[in-house]
């Protein structure tokens, strides 16, 4: 009885450790995929979740580097939130999108781990991305770099990623294609109206002809 008790613990072990391990703090982009015309901007958030709401464990410092496919697409901006920016003490932000294809990001936070411990939501956006449409195509965002610390400075464990996509096609957007079909029945009303036949006017001096029943 007792050997099959150990059994048991041994298997139940060793299943623990072969089932996957779920991502506790997770930064993903958002939307995760989006279409766009050519010569247009697109925006795409990068959302952490997975922290502490109002509690530890919080987020302190991070660094993230994301590739796209550069004849598609081409990065124009980022813009930090105000995650760890909490208008006390600040932070340090920096941006390199010097290399195409490639974004690197980062952000280390100056305010104290208490401060950000009690003021840090467990899901909010880190940066904001925008991105113009070059080539047709379709161009996935993923993430080369993920790097996560506490407001203590610990690196954060079991961290995940989802990436996103952006679509770039020359096929007219909804409104422009409401817009060209409203013209082209316009176009068909005003020249059906046109063609349409005008009755022969009668004159009012003019008596009218014997009808059939007079005769």
């Amino acid at each position: 009885m007792r050997l099959m008790k150990i059994l048991a613990t041994v298997a139940g072990l060793c299943l623990f450790a072969a089932a996957p391990r779920v991502a506790a703090v997770t930064v993903a982009l958002q939307p995760t995929a989006q279409t766009i015309n050519p010569g247009a901007h697109v925006f795409l958030d990068l959302v952490i979740s997975g922290l502490g709401a109002n509690s530890a464990p919080s987020l302190g410092a991070f660094t993230l580097e994301l590739t796209y496919n550069p004849a598609i697409l081409t990065a124009g901006a980022v813009t930090f939130g105000t995650g760890l920016d909490l208008g006390i003490a600040g932070s340090v932000q920096s941006v390199d999108l010097s290399t195409p294809g490639t974004v690197w990001l980062a952000e280390i936070s100056l305010e104290t781990a208490a401060d950000l411990e009690l003021n840090q939501p467990g899901e909010f956006t880190l940066a904001t991305l925008d991105f113009l449409g070059l080539g047709v195509g379709v161009s996935p965002v993923t993430f080369s770099l993920v790097d996560l610390s506490d407001a203590s400075g610990s690196t954060l464990p079991d961290v995940g990623s989802l990436p996103g996509s952006v679509t770039v096609t020359t096929v007219p957007e909804s409104g422009s294609s409401a817009l060209l079909l409203g013209i082209v029945l316009l176009a068909w009303g005003v020249g059906k109206k046109e063609r349409r036949p005008t009755p022969s006017a009668v004159s009012p001096n003019r008596p009218a002809g014997p009808s059939a029943d007079s005769e």
